[in-house]
């Protein structure tokens, strides 16, 4: 575990840019250039189903608006490394077994519906796979309104409002405004799924979810040693794990800790078509990690508008042989959620923590401690089984479900910080870093 993690689970107050109150800022609106994001959809891009924002929302009945700070996955999702490899525990673990689990969801649903979002050894190209499915989403369902989408509406604040609902079993519950610049929209049930900006919404969760900053380059492939002399082609994707050591937390930036990422794009020639050996357009090498180099490990930094230099010539400099980052996608920075006990917390918010109470009616699913792509789907399965069907309904690993038992053992002033160092250790010891090669898409 690296010390910006162990900074993030000990630290009553982030060291970075989270303000005293423990929230958050809204989402940069210039942030860098992903390169996720170089191809955007034309049905998503600037897209708002409805000139006016729609004044109410239920869940009952079938009709979602789905609000976006910025354009649709321009979030955590569409500024990753593009990584979906389950850590793998021994012995086998339910949150070891969920991933794996999600990971599997993932690929199937991905060759049922041939989503072409480049699947390879656990790594995918995450924003065209979120893509496909809002296009779905808005062919099947924004004309009967069902199903709303708008981009550049970051929300501001959510409360529970003075309006009723009859529930299932007739009691009188209230429902949530959820605010906007542009207004407010009153819903019997609202869902966040803000990760690294919960705290902008819900402040009690500024010491539960903390924000982090990852930076991400795109490096050229070096040419391989063949007779042809074309470019390098990895058959695996990777994941570089390695314990922190007190030099480290202390800021020393010595590389006995690790926790990066590398993955390979596809090579495609000059008409589009991919090809199975190197050479031709794409190949970029993808490599996210070296955050020891980062001001403060990026904990507390919830912008994602700027690079840090120290962490760019990491990227370039750390593989062998050292590689060229490419002129157009020379880094890029997302924001994380790193959860105070490295679980994701997914379900009703309890009252202690800003929810309503008996009234429920606000969920979260968020804090997935950059373990994202290998969780969220199903993670988000789960929690609407919960919103339309009850408790009862969600098959979550215990330490993802959100309870006020989980957020009092997690409080820090009810922890001590010698127990979440524990907790942590403990985690490390079960963490394998097989990579997931070819032969297992």
């Amino acid at each position: 575990m690296s010390s910006r993690e162990e900074q993030t689970v000990t630290a009553n107050r982030p060291a970075g840019a989270a303000r005293e109150d423990g929230g958050v800022g809204l989402p940069s609106t210039n942030s860098t250039k992903s390169y996720w994001l170089k191809d955007p959809s034309p049905v998503l891009s600037g897209h708002r189903t409805t000139e006016e924002l729609p004044q109410r929302s239920s869940t009952k009945g079938g009709s979602v608006v789905m609000l976006e700070a910025r354009e649709a996955c321009s979030g955590a999702t569409g500024r990753n490394s593009g990584h979906c490899q389950p850590i793998i525990c021994q012995p086998s673990s339910p949150i070891g077994d969920f991933e794996l689990a999600t990971f599997h969801f993932l690929k199937r649903f991905i060759r049922e519906h041939k989503i072409p979002c480049d699947w390879h050894a656990a790594s995918l190209w995450p924003y065209k796979l979120v893509a496909w499915v809002l296009e779905h989403l808005l062919s099947k369902f924004a004309e009967s309104g069902k199903f709303n989408l708008q981009k550049n509406t970051p929300v501001t604040s959510v409360h529970p409002s003075q309006e009723v609902v009859s529930s299932n079993n007739n009691e009188q519950k209230k429902k949530w405004v959820v605010g906007m610049p542009l207004g407010e929209i009153i819903a019997r049930q609202v869902l966040l799924v803000t990760n690294g900006y919960t705290a902008h919404l819900l402040p009690k969760f500024g010491d539960l979810i903390v924000p982090v900053k990852g930076q991400i380059g795109a490096l050229l492939a070096p040419s391989s040693p063949r007779a042809d002399g074309g470019a390098v082609k990895l058959d695996h994707s990777y994941v570089f794990l390695a314990a922190a050591n007190d030099k480290l937390a202390s800021g020393g930036g010595n590389r006995n800790s690790r926790d990066d990422c590398l993955a390979q794009r596809p090579y495609y020639s000059s008409d589009g078509e991919e090809r199975k050996g190197g050479g031709g357009g794409g190949g970029e090498l993808i490599f996210d990690g070296g955050r020891d180099f980062a001001d403060k490990f990026g904990v507390g930094e919830w912008r994602d508008d700027s690079l840090e230099e120290p962490v760019a010539q990491y990227l370039g400099s750390s593989l062998c042989p050292p590689l060229d980052l490419t002129s157009s996608f020379p880094g890029w920075t997302g924001i994380m959620g790193y959860s105070r006990d490295q679980h994701a917390w997914v379900g009703s918010v309890p009252e202690i923590v800003g929810g309503g109470g008996k009234d429920g009616g606000l969920y979260v699913c968020a804090g997935y401690s950059g373990r994202g792509m290998p969780a969220a789907a199903l993670s988000a399965r789960e929690v609407v089984k919960q919103m339309i069907g009850g408790e009862d309904k969600m098959e979550l690993p215990k330490g993802y479900r959100l309870t006020k038992e989980l957020v009092r053992i997690a409080d820090p002033l009810q922890t001590s910080k010698e127990t979440f160092k524990q907790l942590v250790a403990d985690v490390e010891q079960k963490i394998l870093t097989d990579p997931i090669s070819e032969g297992g898409k």
